[in-house]
């Protein structure tokens, strides 16, 4: 019997703002943490208010300054700016917002980027990680086109072997962000 695998993806990562199709564009402005950004003022005080509310005042402080705090990725891609932050044991997305509206565009409290659920071969056991929790190894890149996001090394000594992928690709001229996920499973006893 073959074991089963499931990703559930949060409804917000395949984000268009304003109609259009998925087109290649320029890459677009980002930065990593350490250095300065391009926030712009109404989205570094959006993000630097919810900071401060999670009580993470260090972290305000850098974004009020205009900074990006490290182990963050800030990019823009025509209006939409994205922020993303490797936590403790996965990544999550601090923001999404509308630069011309200036709108924060994700929600309080919002879903992780995915959940993966996962059923032990043989029976019913079944085992969900996400991406905000569950992994000793993350890693945020730049890519030409956008973003690469790994999750590896589940905390779980039992789900070694699993990893997922996330690319992103940065559509300023549609001022959109569209993810692919791809999860890759060597464990013979979760999948295979």
């Amino acid at each position: 019997m073959h074991s089963l695998i499931r990703i559930f993806i949060s409804c917000g990562l395949l984000i268009h703002l304003f109609g259009g199709g998925l087109a290649t564009a320029a890459p677009p402005a980002e930065t990593q943490g350490g250095g300065a950004s391009t926030w712009t003022e109404p989205w570094k005080d959006s993000v630097a208010q919810d900071l401060q509310a999670e009580q993470r005042a260090g972290e305000a402080a850098q974004v009020r300054r205009g900074e990006v705090p490290p182990h963050w990725a800030v990019v823009k891609a025509g209006d939409l700016g994205l922020a993303i932050c490797q936590v403790a044991n996965g990544i999550r997305l601090e923001s999404l917002f509308d630069t011309r509206r200036a709108q924060e565009l994700l929600a309080t409290n919002s879903p992780p980027m995915f959940n993966l659920l996962l059923r032990h071969a043989g029976s019913t056991q079944e085992v969900q990680i996400a991406s905000e929790t569950g992994w000793d190894n993350t890693r945020i890149s730049r890519t030409p086109t956008g973003l690469e996001l790994t999750w590896s090394e589940p905390v779980s000594s039992e789900l070694t072997g699993i990893s997922v992928t996330a690319t992103g690709l940065l559509d300023g001229e549609h001022n959109a962000v569209a993810w692919k996920f791809r999860v890759n499973n060597e464990n013979p006893d979760w999948g295979g």
